[in-house]
């Protein structure tokens, strides 16, 4: 083994602590057809660049080739390659003899990966863009999703050759990897496209993206709030050796809630935003509310709350706040040219649970329990969510006999009690990150849901745990202070006259652009370098497939220019609701005491 141990060493293997199995080894490597992960995708995202265009990830985003394909197509349409089965075949060489891509092999048994290592010079193969793993993917010593480099996904979708024999000894083996590799193609290349910030952006064109309509709109919006509130530094450490309730609005939540009432003064209760409303419904006011969702669309899980006394509210700084539903807040993350100094951030990932874990971690707690935290529903077509939340649970009426296996149909998932179960791939990605975070922790993490996908290493289960009394986490959650930023009154003010004088110039623009078709183009042109084209697409209900047939691919001028208006319309309301917000905050921060910097 001490091949293994070299290869190791240098970076080019990730050994697992446990094996995978044993098989009888064939002379070939096959494609190995499946239904990929990626089935599961809206099928628009497969080609979703406008014209052709190859944007940054070729011209097929993902694809599903047929059974019989061989090497040289397969390298046609991917310079990523996943072997499975260590064993020298025909197709195996002749990939690892590439020099424009990466090729991956993976072998369940590690005793015979080290006999086919001890034929391979190390040195040789640094620099041809080969890695190993070899046993239980899901047991090397570091998470394989963190091991591999992000850049490895440019290289296209991943494609599989299984050695003869392997997919029928160890079925479970080689359909693990697949979902591995894929889940990394997702979370690295098709997640980006199918992100709020993007889908209704489609076709997708090159043009500048750094931040949507949403962002900018709740930037604005919380101008007076974070200059009322705290930092999220201010929280650090704040509940250290205490233990919290990280609560979910999944379907469990409301069988647990009497749970969270029983131990809310023996635990500091977290609850998501999403969780908020099914918690004060039944009479509990959480001791934190964390939101890190940067959309228009999680407005509602924080609107018309009647002005809470006990919660404090930990949000993202392009976040919503509920506007006014909070007595105290804390703000973390940054935007640039901010009036505010750089504050610390919170290590998160798809689903706002994994920041509310980054928050029980950042203050201390050396133990959390998880409420309501499913990540999945029993139905493949619908996610289920608590009584009382923003999308409360509801049924599609779709059953086993009718699974298309196909997209709108939500991803199969087994759960940690072995109940069929579905999600959706931002879910499924989000509870392998999760569990990923948890393993590599250093806390304490119980899951009161046995019908949960996030499972694994360093996660228990139990329904009805007795948690100790903890006479001493009254008295630290009271001693929970806050930044003084009234120093920084004038310099919000300078920075909302600013943006005020921004977009005045922007919408008295696109007023003036409507009087040629040139100048409308040219100012078209000029949106989608500084950041405003991507920010319309998120804009009320604007439609950039209908802009976009009609400026881009119009049959004559007056087509164009019809789409050209259609464009210019949205954009003077945008900046006028922008400038709306500003005037606002403007009138908001003159009223708060300020004093010298």
């Amino acid at each position: 083994m001490k091949s293994l141990a070299v290869f190791d060493q240098l970076g080019l293997l990730a050994l697992s602590q446990a094996g995978a199995g044993s098989y009888t080894p064939g002379a070939r490597h096959a494609f190995h057809a499946h239904n990929p992960l990626w089935a599961y995708c809206n099928p628009a995202l497969a080609r979703p660049f406008a014209g052709g265009s190859e944007g940054d990830f070729g011209p097929e985003v993902f694809a599903f080739p047929p059974p019989d394909t061989g090497l040289d197509e397969a390298m046609r349409r991917t310079r990523l390659l996943v072997f499975l089965g260590a064993q020298r075949t025909p197709e195996l060489q002749a990939a690892l003899a590439r020099t424009d891509g990466v090729c991956l092999i993976f072998e369940p048994d590690p005793e015979r990966m080290a006999a086919f290592l001890d034929d391979e010079k190390p040195w040789e193969l640094a620099g041809k863009g080969v890695f190993f793993v070899a046993g239980d993917p899901d047991r090397t010593p570091s998470p394989l999703l963190q091991i591999l480099p992000e850049n490895l996904a440019s290289l296209g979708y991943p494609l599989f050759f299984a050695c003869e024999g392997l997919p029928e000894a160890l079925p479970g083996y080689v359909r693990r990897v697949e979902e591995v590799l894929e889940l990394f193609y997702y979370r690295n290349v098709i997640y980006t496209l199918d992100s709020q910030d993007n889908i209704r952006g489609l076709p997708i064109r090159p043009l500048v993206r750094n931040a949507v309509y949403d962002r900018y709109k709740h930037l604005y919006e919380n101008l007076a709030p974070c200059l009322r509130g705290g930092e999220l530094s201010d929280l650090l450490g704040a509940l250290t050796g205490h233990t919290a309730i990280l609560a979910a609005a999944g379907p469990a939540l409301t069988g647990q809630i009497e749970f969270i009432r029983a131990n809310q003064d023996r635990a500091a209760v977290i609850a998501v935003n999403s969780a908020l409303k099914p918690l004060l419904k039944a009479g509990i006011e959480p001791d934190f509310v964390i939101i890190n969702d940067t959309s228009m669309d999680s407005e509602p899980t924080l609107a018309g709350l009647p002005g809470l006394k006990k919660a404090r509210l930990v949000a993202h700084c392009l976040s919503t706040t509920g506007q006014g539903g909070f007595e105290r807040a804390w703000f973390f993350g940054n935007f640039p040219g901010q009036p505010f100094p750089k504050r610390d951030s919170l290590l998160l990932h798809g689903s706002v649970i994994t920041t509310a874990f980054a928050l029980a971690e950042y203050m201390g707690c050396s133990r959390v329990y998880l409420a309501g935290v499913q990540l999945a529903s029993p139905d493949p077509l619908a996610m289920n969510y608590s009584k009382g939340s923003q999308h409360e649970a509801h049924a599609s009426g779709v059953n086993e006999m009718t699974l298309t296996h196909r997209w709108p149909q939500l991803y199969p998932a087994t759960a940690a009690d072995g109940s069929r179960m579905f999600t959706t791939l931002n879910f499924f990605d989000s509870a392998q990150w999760f569990a990923d975070r948890i393993r590599m922790a250093n806390m304490e993490v119980v899951n009161l849901t046995p019908s949960s996908i996030l499972q694994g290493p360093g996660i228990a289960f139990d329904p009805a745990p007795v948690l100790p009394e903890d006479p001493g986490l009254a008295r630290n959650l009271d001693s929970i202070s806050s930044t003084d930023f009234s120093a920084r009154r004038e310099r919000v003010l300078d920075y909302i006259r600013q943006e005020l004088t921004l977009w005045k110039t922007k919408q008295r623009a696109a007023r003036q652009a409507g009087e040629s078709f040139s100048s409308a183009a040219a100012f078209i042109a000029a949106s989608d370098q500084d950041n405003t084209s991507f920010m319309l697409q998120r804009f009320a209900d604007f439609d950039n497939t209908r802009f976009h047939t009609a400026f881009f691919e119009g049959a004559d001028e007056g087509r164009r220019m019809e789409g050209a208006r259609y464009f210019l319309g949205y954009m003077d309301r945008m900046c006028e609701a922008l400038l709306k917000i500003l005037l606002a905050q403007h009138k908001r921060v003159q009223a708060l005491p300020g004093r010298p910097e």
